[in-house]
């Protein structure tokens, strides 16, 4: 098995987030007997014989997350959309307050983009077909609505 911690941190240098001093990302766990603990992190990534693992306990059941992928590159890539959609949203947010004009939702998914791109060309990539297939889907539904009508 990879060891997904030693990655994370060699891809999340690009984008400029050491993982061993960025405060933001102390509350990542990547030992599963953390969760035993009850210790103060807010996600845990690790990997065992079942898999990739991501757990975000949450404060309520329903922001409970518990995913398990058979490939480490499903792992990091629904863990590096995350971060890249809390980084783009705090950029475009802030970006807003100064241009409240602009469209925010076409900022942000730009610099998510941008910010898959620098983590790796296969994470782009994979996001630019997920917003093709749903911008088809989208499409599939005003035309059934369209001739429903």
């Amino acid at each position: 098995m990879v060891n997904i911690q030693e990655i994370m941190k060699n891809d999340l240098k690009k984008i400029g987030i050491d993982l061993d001093t960025d405060e933001r990302y102390r509350c990542t766990s990547f030992n599963p007997d953390d969760m035993r603990w009850n210790r103060k992190y807010s996600e845990f990534i690790f990997a065992d014989e079942k898999g990739y693992h991501y757990v975000c306990p949450g404060t309520r059941e329903s922001e409970h997350v518990d995913k398990t992928f058979e490939k480490a590159e499903d792992l990091l890539y629904y863990v590096y959309r995350g971060k890249a959609f809390n980084i783009a949203s705090f950029e475009a947010g802030k970006y807003w307050l100064e241009h409240r004009d602009c469209d925010i939702t076409a900022i942000m998914r730009s610099r998510m983009l941008e910010i898959l791109k620098a983590l790796g060309e296969e994470y782009y990539l994979r996001r630019l077909q997920e917003i093709k297939e749903k911008q088809l889907q989208e499409e599939k539904y005003f035309e059934t609505t369209k001739r429903n009508q």
